[in-house]
């Protein structure tokens, strides 16, 4: 691709607060990169903290912020990497064999590491570790360096994923 889209999601009601300072630490490191990155955030409908992002955006045109919408489908199929939640996105993310970094927020999202893999989940963090926005910028921007990688990890994955589930129903 000619631009590597990296989409942040934190669910229908997500603080974006701490997004936010992640942002301004990879900023910086993404104007280094050798390929063109795209930001692309996406709030749901009762998000917190976005209008910081938002302005953000208005200096710098690696942001991209759309407006909340329950169809995820088109986005998240445009992603080259995602940083998110561990809500229901991550059986979207593992269909759509996008590389994720991912973050408990709550307790229902604890998931055990060895079914998170299975998955195709590497890189699952606790919430508290957002606080350290300087690390998870420079991991972000190592995911984007070993991109080709952790992309072909994706076929790899012991569970794949389909779009069937309604019809095994």
């Amino acid at each position: 691709k000619d631009v590597l889209k990296i989409g942040f999601y934190l669910g229908g009601s997500g603080n974006f607060e701490k997004i936010y300072e992640v942002l301004k630490d990879l900023i910086p490191k993404i104007n280094l990169y050798n390929k063109k990155v795209q930001i692309i955030v996406i709030p749901g409908l009762y998000s917190k903290g976005v209008t910081k992002i938002k302005n953000l955006s208005i200096k710098n045109n690696l942001i991209k912020v759309l407006n909340p919408s329950l169809n995820l489908d088109v986005v998240l199929s445009s992603l080259d990497l995602l940083i998110s939640s561990a809500g229901n996105i991550i059986y979207e993310s593992a269909y759509y064999k996008i590389p994720s970094l991912i973050f408990e927020v709550s307790k229902n999202q604890n998931n055990k590491i060895q079914y998170m893999e299975k998955l195709g989940h590497y890189f699952v963090l606790p919430l508290n570790d957002m606080k350290y926005s300087k690390k998870i910028s420079k991991l972000i921007y190592f995911m984007l360096e070993k991109y080709k990688r952790l992309k072909n990890l994706q076929t790899k994955k012991e569970i794949q994923i389909d779009n069937n589930g309604a019809l095994r129903i």
